[in-house]
C-alpha cells in the first residue's frame, strides 16, 4: 500500500467531533453497545462502540477504544484500538466500506488496529481513498502503517 492511497491526513480536533456523534445518536435513541441485539440501520445515525477498554493492556471481555458512526448508510471509524476490523465485522458493517477514519488522539489503545484495518481494507481491492483525520503525529504512524 502506497501514500497515494490514503488521500490525506488533516489535523483537527476531534474531541468534540466525538462529543457531537455521541448526543446526535443518543438523542436518536440508536446508541448500541452489543451489535448482536440492534438492527443495522440504513437511514438515521447510529453509533455502535466497538471497544471500550481503556489503556494499552488487552483484557478477556473488551477491547480496545473504537467507535463505529453510521450516517445514512456511511461508515466512520472514531478510534481505531487493537481488533477494530473484527469488530466492524461483527456489528455487521463491511469493512471496506470504511473511508473516513478519526483518530482522536496517538495513545497505542486509540491506533493499534488502524495497521491491520488499512492493510485488509488494501488486501481486499479497495479502490477509493481512505481519508484519515487525527491530530498531530497520525500522519507519521499512517505512512509508518503504509510503509510495513
Amino acid at each position: 500500500m502506497t501514500s497515494a492511497a490514503i488521500s490525506g491526513v488533516v489535523t483537527i480536533h476531534l474531541r468534540f467531533v466525538l462529543a457531537v456523534a455521541v448526543i446526535t445518536a443518543t438523542c436518536i435513541g440508536q446508541v448500541a453497545t452489543n451489535p448482536k441485539i440492534q438492527p443495522r440501520a440504513t437511514t438515521g445515525t447510529r453509533l455502535v462502540t466497538l471497544g471500550t477498554a481503556g489503556g494499552p493492556l488487552p483484557t478477556q471481555n473488551r477491547t480496545q477504544s473504537s467507535n463505529l458512526l453510521t450516517v445514512n448508510g456511511t461508515h466512520y471509524v472514531i478510534d481505531a484500538g487493537d481488533n477494530v476490523t473484527r469488530r466492524i465485522v461483527q456489528a455487521g458493517a463491511d469493512f471496506r466500506q470504511i473511508g473516513k477514519i478519526f483518530i482522536t488522539h496517538c495513545h497505542s489503545d486509540h491506533t493499534m488496529g488502524l495497521a491491520t484495518l488499512l492493510v485488509s481494507e488494501w488486501e481486499f481491492q479497495r479502490q477509493e481513498p481512505i481519508d484519515i483525520y487525527g491530530p498531530p503525529g497520525v500522519e507519521a504512524l499512517v505512512k509508518g502503517a503504509i510503509q510495513a
